[in-house]
């Protein structure tokens, strides 16, 4: 049995910054499978990062879980001593992603304006693709995993509008922004995605999240102005939210349903996240901020 945090445990604590409650967006109690999550009443942040995304509240997450789940860091799940990215075939590809030479110069703010101003107008293009990809986990997600998904859906759009907004800053035109190849190669496979069962969207959704939260994180005490980028993927929020990502997804290739050769196809999907983030981070060296 893989135990999640104690009933005590304080997960997201959001702030009340627009009035926007929670109860609007989920039900008062959310069922996943092998998970059981309970809600008290609070408020949504829904100004900081990816907002309805992380907004459950305070959770209370039961220690009762799936029997059979061995732990949710386990590739494959049913194996208690794999590890989806700290052991095995994916280690490697996971450290390149996620300590990136170009987080380490906005680590320590030798990122060149040009070099951080292509990764954000890019990010933008994929934020808008990664919300139709979006749009399909929620439409193949079971009813019972619907709500986290939902919620991260909703979220996307003040992520846009973020975007917006911190290009208009640097004085970016996000309308005369050409897409550039390591960015369309991701955007194809994600369309590609959409059309894929839902345990390797559910994989693919988490490793995409999980690359920026644990990427972001080790920038967050990054100087001025890199600590906001930092802060809006890297806080513990969004981690808790990942959380709840991964335990899904877990779930979903545990199905009885789900057989050995599409377990391996999520696996494959996510090693080609993990490769195509590598790639993305590169773009933004290689266009503005060359060694």
């Amino acid at each position: 049995t893989f135990s999640v945090s104690p009933p005590s445990a304080q997960l997201p604590n959001l702030h009340n910054m627009n009035s926007l409650r929670l109860s609007a967006i989920l039900p008062c109690s959310l069922k996943f499978p092998g998970i059981e999550i309970s809600r008290r009443n609070c408020s949504v942040d829904c100004c900081r990062l990816k907002t309805i995304r992380r907004a459950y509240g305070k959770l209370n997450v039961s220690k009762r879980v799936v029997t059979h789940m061995a732990t949710a860091d386990s590739w494959p799940p049913t194996d208690s001593k794999a590890d989806w990215f700290k052991e095995g075939s994916l280690a490697s590809e996971w450290i390149d992603a996620t300590d990136h030479p170009f987080l380490q110069k906005t680590r320590n703010g030798t990122i060149t304006p040009e070099g951080f101003n292509t990764w954000l107008a890019q990010d933008y293009l994929f934020v808008v693709e990664f919300t139709r990809f979006a749009s399909t986990v929620v439409e193949a997600a079971p009813t019972e995993s619907m709500d986290l998904y939902l919620g991260g859906l909703v979220a996307l759009k003040d992520e846009l509008l973020w975007f917006q907004e911190r290009a208009a800053e640097r004085d970016i035109d996000l309308q005369d922004i050409q897409c550039l190849a390591n960015n369309q190669a991701y955007i194809d496979k994600m369309r590609q995605w959409r059309s894929t069962s839902f345990p390797v969207k559910a994989a693919v959704f988490y490793a995409i999240e999980a690359v920026y939260n644990t990427g972001w994180s080790s920038c967050l005490e990054a100087p001025a102005p890199y600590q906001e980028f930092a802060q809006r993927w890297g806080n513990a929020d969004f981690t808790a939210y990942c959380d709840l990502l991964k335990q899904l997804a877990n779930t979903a290739l545990l199905d009885p349903s789900v057989d050995v050769g599409e377990v391996e196809n999520a696996k494959q999907a996510v090693s080609e996240v993990l490769q195509l983030e590598v790639g993305f981070w590169d773009m933004a060296l290689l266009k503005g901020d060359k060694e």
